[in-house]
Parts: C-alpha cells; structure tokens; sequence
C-alpha cells in the first residue's frame, strides 16, 4: 500500500518534470521560431529596401545620362560655334586686307 502509493507519487513527479521540460523546449522552440520569424521579416524589409535603393540608383542614372548627352550636345555647339566666328573673322580680314590694298 504504502511503498505502491510512494511509487505511484515518484512517476507522477517524474511525469510532471518530463512535462515541464517538453514545455521547457516548447517555449525555447516558440522563441527560436519568433526571433527566426523576425529575422526573415528584417530581411524581406531589407530586400525590399535594397530594391526600392536600386530603383532610385537606376532613375540617378538615367539623369546622368540625359545630363551627359546634353553637356556633349552643348560642347558641340560650343565648338561649331567657336569655328564659325573664327571663319567669320578670316573672312573680315581678308576683306579688310582687300580693301586695304
């Protein structure tokens, strides 16, 4: 009777600390779950960053490029323009010289 019950109280201990341990290990599980959760949401949060900084750098880009070929179309301008005032002035002189003579 008495060695039976004492027994009987020994696997219901033992019982109990099992449980609490599988609780234990749920609750560490539950915890790794949620930190690994938070740390896919960072990603995606970062990835969606990453994309949204791309896009900006992209648009940057084709700024720079619309300046580019605008800065080269004026440098041509400029050049064709520095030619034509300097043909202009030789023709001055050889008009000035002509009429010199």
């Amino acid at each position: 009777g008495e060695q039976g019950r004492g027994a009987r109280a020994g696997r219901l201990q033992e019982a109990a600390r099992h449980h609490w341990a599988q609780a234990a290990r749920g609750q560490l599980h539950g915890r790794a779950a949620a930190r690994a959760d938070a740390e896919a949401q960072a990603i995606v949060k970062t990835s969606a960053e990453t994309v949204n900084e791309v896009d900006r750098l992209q648009l940057d880009i084709v700024v720079l490029e619309d300046g580019l070929r605008e800065h080269h179309r004026l440098q041509q301008a400029a050049v064709n323009n520095a030619m034509d005032c300097s043909r202009r002035l030789e023709q001055y002189i050889v008009r000035g010289a002509g009429v010199a003579i």
